[in-house]
């Protein structure tokens, strides 16, 4: 038991996702940040996007833009039937979307 948890852990990681995903299901593709755009769905949402590309400026150099069509979603749902601090994120190569139950 110890060893698959200890390759499940080794695999999670592999993405380099914090806080750390209770599960993954990988797929084919990869989204590319170059010329993509943040649609923030609400106030809290908005200090996430901020906060994002802030960071992947920094970073990288890429500068998000604000969309209400942005190819990046974020949304706070308390009604999701997710923990504190729980969230969902959905990437592939065309839109990333990612909903927490709370900031």
């Amino acid at each position: 038991m110890l060893l698959v948890s200890f390759f499940q852990n080794a695999y999670c990681n592999q993405y380099g996702i914090i806080p750390e995903p209770v599960s993954i299901s990988a797929a084919e593709g990869r989204f590319r940040f170059k010329g993509a755009s943040i649609n923030a769905n609400g106030a809290e949402a908005g200090r996430v996007a901020d906060i994002l590309s802030a960071k992947l400026l920094r970073s990288s150099g890429i500068a998000l833009t604000l969309s209400d069509k942005g190819n990046i979603e974020l949304g706070i749902d308390p009604k999701a039937d997710l923990p504190a601090e729980g969230y969902t994120l959905e990437v592939s190569p065309d839109r990333i979307k990612a909903v927490g139950a709370d900031e």
